[in-house]
């Protein structure tokens, strides 16, 4: 928009796009709704956090949104307090999704078959540990996407995984 001359229109989008701040809650370090009155609506327990049907979130839960501002990572890493921390969280999530023995039903932790969750093991370059890129990455590729009936998750999403 700024290349058509849509000076305001591009500082509006771009300040909207910083929204993501209004909705993280520094206490449980997830994304979490609001009600009117601005208090969270935070799930309040590990099962909560997991399930993949939360009404609080649209088509995922808290830990696969806990990572999502791909046009802002930076900032992302700092509201989790440093590099460090951010890529021991986003590797726990990547760790444990491997317990999840299926890819036909949402795994509570990474699933590879939603796109909120399709850039997330690149994040790991943002806190300097490609190693842990490289490390999953391969996992996913070992693993997830097969040659087997189940090995295009999510039934390739509408054509996201193949564009």
């Amino acid at each position: 928009m700024h290349a058509a001359g849509l000076f305001d229109e591009t500082q509006d989008d771009y300040n909207r796009s910083q929204w993501f701040e209004h909705v993280f809650d520094n206490k449980t370090n997830f994304f979490c709704a609001r009600s009117s009155e601005g208090a969270f609506f935070c799930p309040s327990n590990e099962i909560e956090f997991l399930n993949p049907w939360d009404n609080r979130y649209v088509e995922g839960n808290a830990w696969h949104y806990r990572f999502f501002v791909p046009h802002n990572t930076p900032h992302r890493i700092k509201m989790f307090g440093d590099e460090e921390i951010f890529a021991q969280e986003l590797d726990i999530f990547f760790m444990r999704s491997r317990l999840w023995s299926t890819t036909v039903l949402p795994n509570p932790y990474y699933w590879p078959g939603n796109e909120h969750d399709l850039l997330s093991v690149w994040q790991f370059n943002y806190a300097n540990r490609s190693d842990l890129t490289q490390k999953h990455s391969r996992w996913i590729l070992d693993h997830v996407y097969t040659i087997n009936p189940d090995g295009l998750p999510g039934n390739d999403d509408y054509g996201t995984l193949s564009a």
